[in-house]
């Protein structure tokens, strides 16, 4: 008889516990949730809102703004959307901008599927770091696998100083990467 209310007992427990576990695992499914829609809105805001907005006035459009005239609409996959700079030097902690200036992904022109890219101007004025260079360099290595074109629109104000000479080591690759595309 001791086993069997220590069975009841224990199982009622368990079943109790596993109620409290699946809403914990609810709540943080929705915070989880919740914190990917905010790093998303972010990640669309670029440099803030005001610079965005400068560049549409002067007539030339976001980089999201621009991939969005591009492609067929609702095509666009991004990738590496949350990726940022690694710089600490000169501030830069500070300055967290998702994307790290640059949207990169696929989508379809016409139905056919391309890769692209596109700086935008409003975080650092489109200056090339060392992850940006490193994810287009990424966009472009996916394009050539799949033997699929790969547009870009370079809107960008030349290197990050503030990365430094890994910002150089970033670009060299990204520039090898494309003289090795280039014509297939």
């Amino acid at each position: 008889m001791w086993r069997e209310s220590t069975l009841a007992e224990n199982l009622t427990v368990s079943i109790n516990n596993r109620k409290g576990v699946e809403e914990d695992m609810s709540r943080d499914s929705t915070d989880a949730l919740e914190d990917l829609k905010y790093r998303r809105e972010k990640a669309h805001m670029g440099g803030g809102i005001k610079r965005q907005e400068s560049i549409r006035v002067s007539g030339r459009g976001t980089a999201r703004d621009r991939i969005r005239n591009l492609l067929d609409e609702d095509s666009f996959v991004e990738i590496d959307t949350f990726l940022t700079h690694r710089t600490t030097d000169h501030g830069m902690f500070m300055h967290e901008t998702l994307g790290d200036g640059v949207v990169c992904g696929h989508g379809m022109i016409d139905g056919r599927r391309i890769y692209c890219f596109a700086q935008d101007f409003s975080v650092h004025g489109g200056s090339m770091g060392e992850m940006h260079a490193k994810k287009i360099s990424k966009v472009v290595e996916m394009a050539e696998r799949s033997k699929v074109p790969i547009v870009g629109i370079w809107d960008g104000g030349g290197q990050r100083a503030q990365d430094g000479v890994a910002s150089l080591g970033g670009t060299g690759e990204l520039l090898d990467r494309l003289v090795q595309c280039s014509g297939r």
